[in-house]
């Protein structure tokens, strides 16, 4: 896998990122626009119950989710669209999930189980 990163003139970095067949896999400007499109609600949840919008997202996201101390508790390798993440059985706290793709980080979100 090549990364290149490049400063601009005006301030700003662009990426490239090529993977085996040196594909460009994700802009940074693309990587901006995945995460303002990353949608979870209701949150703060009573039920551990979250739904995942990811309709505007053309492609499929790895999402994870951890504890606050660090460790993965749950993982899906494929959402497409909208997912609904079942944290039922988990304890009233703050959670983060992290979105991934082709393994690269997208976005975090924090959630809350009241």
């Amino acid at each position: 896998r090549f990364e290149m990163f490049v400063g601009t003139d005006l301030g700003g970095v662009w990426a490239y990122i090529a993977g085996r067949n040196s594909e460009l896999i994700l802009t940074v400007n693309e990587l901006e626009k995945l995460d303002q499109q990353i949608n979870i609600y209701p949150n703060p949840s009573n039920t551990g119950l979250f739904n995942i919008d990811l309709k505007e997202i053309n492609q499929e996201l790895n999402c994870q989710v951890y504890d606050n101390l660090g460790q993965l508790l749950m993982e899906n390798d494929k959402i497409f669209g909208s997912a609904q993440l079942d944290l039922s059985g988990m304890s009233k706290g703050i959670y983060s999930v992290v979105f991934k793709s082709f393994g690269q980080f997208v976005s975090i979100r924090k959630i809350v189980i009241q």
